[in-house]
């Protein structure tokens, strides 16, 4: 089994919720080592350093096989102890038409007509980031229907929220972000189970945000059974899965780590979930 896991507010649950996230953290470490599962974590961090590996540890977590940063713009492979970046997938997402230069100015025009409040990054080559604070979902979808309308198929949008930002079936607080249209959650775990992991057996993905829909919801290539979870849901993407009325995706509200844990001993331990 691949385990295909976002971080933030999935592999620990925010505030409260971290000790009972380590408790099964512990849980889900021993079943890696024990059944040589690969592991993989796929963020929508623009960056991965040495101080996340040390984060890694206080929440009792090996280090990830891959790892898959900047909204699946980026893949690094674990070489001893490091990481290096690949550049396959690198080469891959340079030969699209992406060209954001031309975006990020109309991108900036639609925010402001809308009347929308924010701040604009632009760090990475492949990610257009703007921050919204307590943005109305109304304006959101406005700015949608403006994008959809004229960027190529070649550029995909989403959203991201902020884990301890307040945030509701109404109101946004976290990024709204362009992307090249190759990259994505989605997309890197499509890429990985035909390059690195044709072997596996099944795949397990789990997520929180409204950036992890789309790998949860995906038609993969692959014939392996799929186990997709969305766990400690924001509002956003809660509706969206809930929406799409996918029998395929399983639906945590809470309790993400026990939620990750159980589905894995399921499946590598067949006679059941020990208590």
């Amino acid at each position: 089994m691949l385990l295909y896991l976002d971080f933030d507010g999935t592999m620990f649950e925010p505030i409260l919720g971290i000790p009972r996230s380590m408790y099964y953290n512990i849980r889900i470490s021993r079943l890696i080592k024990k059944y040589h599962l690969p592991f993989v974590i796929s963020t929508g961090r623009r960056h991965w350093k040495w101080f996340h590996r040390i984060l890694l540890r206080l929440l009792f977590l090996p280090d990830p096989d891959m790892l898959v940063i900047s909204v699946g713009s980026k893949i690094f492979v674990k070489k001893g102890n490091k990481y290096e970046l690949d550049q396959r997938w690198e080469d891959h997402l340079a030969a699209s038409d992406w060209a954001p230069d031309t975006i990020t100015p109309v991108f900036k025009e639609i925010l402001d007509e809308n009347d929308i409040s924010y701040t604009f990054i632009r760090e990475e080559t492949h990610v257009i980031r703007a921050n919204l604070i307590m943005t109305p979902f109304t304006k959101i979808e406005l700015v949608q229907k403006h994008l959809q309308r004229i960027l190529p198929p070649s550029v995909s949008y989403t959203l991201t929220e902020k884990i301890r930002l307040t945030n509701s079936h109404t109101v946004f607080t976290g990024e709204f972000l362009i992307i090249n249209g190759r990259a994505g959650k989605d997309n890197a775990l499509e890429y990985l189970l035909t390059t690195y992991y044709t072997h596996v057996d099944s795949c397990l993905i789990a997520g929180d945000a409204t950036l992890d829909t789309s790998m949860l919801l995906k038609r993969y290539s692959s014939k392996i059974p799929f186990f997709r979870l969305g766990v400690n849901l924001q509002p956003h993407a809660r509706d969206i899965l809930e929406k799409s009325h996918n029998p395929k995706v399983s639906i945590y509200p809470k309790y993400g780590s026990r939620a990750l844990y159980e589905t894995i001993l399921r499946v590598v331990h067949p006679k059941g979930v020990q208590k």
